[in-house]
């Protein structure tokens, strides 16, 4: 039994955005309000604080531990 060549329907798509010049395919997201996007800038500024405070711990106990 011959089978045939078969595509997944999110590569179809995918691979039809190529074709897209004209962003007939994007449907137009309006923009949110604006407290919604303080928020999440916030929201984002925090995590990228706590990632930072986290990488400074982990890298001042690091330097600790060489220095004994």
């Amino acid at each position: 039994m011959k089978r045939g060549l078969s595509f997944s329907p999110s590569f179809v798509k995918g691979f039809s955005r190529i074709f897209d010049l004209y962003g007939v395919m994007c449907p137009y997201v309006p923009p949110s309000s604006p407290r919604k996007d303080r928020d999440a800038l916030r929201s984002d500024w925090q995590r990228v604080g706590r990632s930072i405070k986290k990488a400074m711990e982990t890298y001042e106990s690091s330097r600790k531990e060489a220095a004994s």
